[in-house]
């Protein structure tokens, strides 16, 4: 008769009390390698087999290390795998299941299938030798087996952190397995255990050692609905060159390790094969100067009805250097700019390169207070524009005129610019994380690289024409005023009021039968939501933000040629681009430009293997030297793996097996909004100014290309008017851009266990019972029919109306796109000047209505 099944032993409670400490606070997230999770539900349980025999120096490694060590080859063997899965995306409190056999002596000769797999909480010291790390896995491996009558699927109802993620019962507590055995001479096909292929697998990854007396063979199971056949493959790769790396040098450190595939070294090394050996002039302004030459009656810039030639342009620029040669400016000093776009604008920028001089570029909306930092921080004594500045900002600096319409029109080019790569462009700065901007210095070269390369990329020639409607202080403008001048092309100047006016844009658009439009996400979807179909035929740029997927279906419809583009300012306006195609799955950002190398690196500033997540760094012809005055930051640009000067953007991608590059978010508070850098921090730091604020958090909700609002919640304790001081408070000091749509007012912020702020415990939409409102007066009544009208206007743009007089527009769900829609119908309802600065001051019904009276009584006395 067979002989009766042997039942498992018993549970012992001491084990289990093992184990619930041993796992407690686990995070099951950490266990995916994919961290989007994409598990197929439900799941098929399907899966597929690779193997690879070790070579027999990989061998000799595995008995060295096991000696040094004093462990086990089960130890060595799982201590590369642990890396290997870390290299692959794991986190470093990472759970692995070991099968291990429960049998005990009492029952050895018994048959069945005896065997439990135990959860290891494994972690690698990346700055330890791999002999350490094995002995330690040794270690932990003994006492797992001491405690092995508890199986990791009796654990999963008592860990409530693996409960809560939704697909914990595809595979419980464990989704990598490591599972090693010997194979005795002489047993049935080599094997103690007779394995039945059944093409199903309940794990991610089953990693099945088995030795024999001269061989390691390494059977790699896969999960097909989560990997495929390459990453099993090299996942194999992986492990055999960690044992060989560690067998040649078994005390260096394991996070030092190489842990990529030549073929995956080999694909990093062929998209930054970019180099490129521009002839020529290496400077933008050279290169203008030689079209001027060449074609000198040509149009150089078209603004409004008024068509300037480069002869025009060439000798307004060249009036303007002359003028700063006099007042002693030169190589090494910085001008600062501040007009709206135009031919003064396109003069004063030239003019600026000609004295060898750098620009800054100035906003006249921004507070004064941020410019006047900015002037100082750069030593700033000179303006161009300046009285379009508040009159603080010009106090103590030289204001000179750049009026260009009047230059002569004959062909007296300036002299030549004599400015070479290495000196200073221009000066702009971004938001910082510490409340203070940061000036990044881009020089000559850099400016060159990106606008000779996209120059070439759109085969730019003297038909094209390019819009420039980008904000001055964004650099991206610098692209759309520089290349065409450099392709013999023109510049078309867009007025501000095209940006939020759609109908404008297409309007400008087709009657300058405009070739290229670059603009950020934001801008593409208001303008395509009115205009769809309009730009077919022409070429467009998207940039500055994450591309939405819904936008890019729509702009690859469009029947236009669309780049989507990606760069840092201190990189020089774009360093990567990815040609779309409706074909496309996924969204990418492309390879890099010509000269520009891309790693995405882990925090050891190692490039990790495609398709894991890390730190893009950029580094070539485009990274700016550093940082003006601020040392302290000197970190974020440091030497790449190949050795050249990098720039870490703190922006999470992954390379993908075709090469191209996709974008994964922050690895900081920085976002992008709109298409502007806006540091959440600065905006906390400037709140937080505020006497009566103890602390502050701002988040971001919604769609940052669409509907994104910045909520702030500070710490205070309210009263009446409050929230609106605040905003007031606030915009004296930050930029449009990042001022907060909503202030709640709470008597405190709440905290996780370790004491940061706990944003997870924030109301998403700042409504919070008892906190202050924005909202301020009585019951809403129109003053008179000026503010009735306005009222209106009002209504049009937010879709409701003010809740009353002192209503603040940017605390009513107003942002900076809408508050420009504001100021154009304004302006256009009541026939005078209003502008996006304009309601930023006047930002209350009352207000604006006040300021509408004072320009209509003006206008009649006049």
């Amino acid at each position: 008769p067979p002989p009766e099944p042997v039942p498992a032993p018993p549970t012992r409670p001491e084990s289990m009390r093992y184990w619930r400490e041993r796992l407690r606070g686990l995070d099951p997230g950490g266990m995916r390698l994919d961290p989007a999770g994409a598990y197929a539900d439900p799941p098929a349980f399907s899966g597929e087999e690779v193997r690879r025999v070790l070579p027999e120096t990989v061998v000799g490694a595995v008995n060295d290390l096991r000696r040094r060590g004093n462990s086990t080859d089960a130890a060595v063997m799982l201590s590369a795998y642990l890396l290997a899965l870390r290299s692959q995306g794991a986190a470093e409190d990472c759970v692995v299941g070991v099968v291990v056999n429960n049998r005990g002596t009492a029952h050895a000769r018994d048959i069945g299938y005896h065997v439990s797999t135990l959860p290891l909480r494994m972690t690698a010291d990346l700055d330890a030798g791999f002999v350490k790390l094995a002995r330690s896995a040794a270690t932990e491996l003994m006492t797992a087996v001491e405690h092995a009558d508890v199986s990791f699927e009796t654990l999963v109802p008592d860990l409530g952190s693996v409960r809560d993620d939704p697909l914990w019962w595809r595979s419980g507590l464990i989704r990598h397995v490591f599972n090693y055995r010997l194979r005795p001479p002489g047993s049935p096909g080599g094997n103690s255990a007779v394995d039945v292929p059944t093409g199903l697998t309940r794990f991610d990854l089953e990693l099945i050692i088995e030795r024999s007396a001269d061989e390691f063979l390494m059977r790699l199971v896969y999960s097909t609905e989560v990997h495929d056949r390459a990453f099993a493959e090299a996942l194999l790769e992986r492990i055999q060159s960690v044992l060989a790396q560690a067998g040649d040098e078994p005390d260096r450190a394991v996070g030092d390790f190489e842990l990529r595939t030549r073929a995956e070294i080999d694909l990093l090394e062929r998209i930054n094969d970019t180099a490129v050996e521009w002839t020529g002039p290496a400077t933008v302004p050279g290169l203008v100067s030689q079209w001027a030459a060449a074609t000198p009656t040509a149009v150089a810039l078209l603004d409004g009805d008024r068509a300037y030639t480069y002869w025009e342009l060439e000798n307004a620029a060249a009036a303007i250097g002359r003028m700063l040669g006099g007042h002693d400016i030169g190589r090494g000093d910085v001008v600062g700019v501040a007009m709206p776009r135009g031919m003064s604008m396109a003069a004063a920028v030239l003019g600026v390169w000609s004295a060898g001089a750098a620009y800054l570029p100035l906003d006249p909306e921004h507070p004064a207070e941020r410019l006047i930092s900015q002037l100082d921080d750069a030593n700033c004594r000179v303006l161009i524009g300046g009285h379009a500045l508040p009159p603080r900002c010009r106090a103590g600096r030289l204001d000179l005129p750049a009026d260009a319409a009047g230059t002569p029109r004959r062909p007296k080019p300036r002299e030549d610019p004599d400015v070479a790569p290495g000196d200073l462009a221009y000066l702009i700065y971004t938001s910082g994380s510490t409340g203070r901007p940061k000036g990044v210095r881009v020089r000559h070269g850099n400016l060159a690289n990106v606008v000779r390369d996209f120059a070439r990329r759109l085969d730019a020639c003297s038909e094209t024409a390019m819009l420039w409607a980008t904000t001055f202080t964004f650099d991206i403008s610098a692209l759309e005023l520089c290349l065409p001048l450099v392709s013999g092309g023109r510049v078309v100047v867009a007025p501000d009021a095209a940006r939020t006016n759609p109908p404008l844009l297409l309007e400008l658009v087709e009657n300058a039968h405009v070739t290229v439009v670059q603009a950020t996400p934001t801008t593409w979807r208001l303008a395509t939501a009115e205009v769809s179909g309009a730009f077919t035929g022409r070429t467009l740029l998207c940039g500055g933000e994450p591309l939405p997927p819904s936008l890019f279906r729509t702009l690859c419809a469009a029947g236009s040629r669309v780049l989507n583009v990606y760069g840092p300012t201190e990189t020089t306006i774009w360093s990567t681009v990815a040609e779309l195609s409706a074909d496309d799955q996924r969204i990418t950002v492309g390879r890099p430009i010509a000269n520009t190398r891309v790693h995405i690196q882990d925090a050891r500033g190692r490039c990790v293997p495609p398709e894991v997540i890390g730190e893009l760094c950029v580094s070539g012809a485009g990274v700016a030297d550093g940082y003006h005055n601020r040392p302290e930051l000197a970190g974020r640009f440091a030497a790449g793996p190949d050795g050249e000067h990098c720039f870490r953007t703190g922006d999470l991608a992954k390379l993908r097996r075709d090469g191209r590059i996709e974008l994964l978010g922050r690895r900081d508070r920085q976002i992008k909004l709109r298409g502007n850098r806006i540091e959440l921090s600065e905006v906390e730091g400037v709140l937080e100014e505020h006497e009566e604020v103890r602390a502050a958090g701002v988040a971001l909700r919604g769609d940052p290309s669409a509907d994104g609002r910045l909520i702030a919640y500070v710490e205070a304790e309210d009263r009446p008017g409050l929230a609106a001081e605040l905003w007031e408070h606030a915009r004296t000091r930050l930029p449009a851009h990042s001022l907060p749509n909503r202030i709640a007012v709470l008597d405190a912020l709440p905290q996780t266990l370790n004491g940061k702020l706990d944003f997870a415990s924030l109301p998403a939409d700042g409504t919070v019972e008892g906190a202050g409102t924005a909202l301020l007066g009585t019951a809403y009544g129109s003053a008179d029919e000026v503010e009735a009208r306005l009222a209106r206007v009002w209504s049009e743009v937010l879709h409701r109306p003010p809740a009353d007089r002192d209503a603040n527009f940017f605390l009513t769900g107003g942002t900076s796109i809408l508050a420009a829609r504001l100021a154009a119908l304004v302006a256009a309802e009541f026939e005078v000047d209003l502008n996006l600065g304009t309601v930023f001051r006047a930002p209350t019904p009352a207000a604006l209505a006040a300021y509408v009276r004072g320009q209509t009584e003006r206008a009649v006395y006049r």
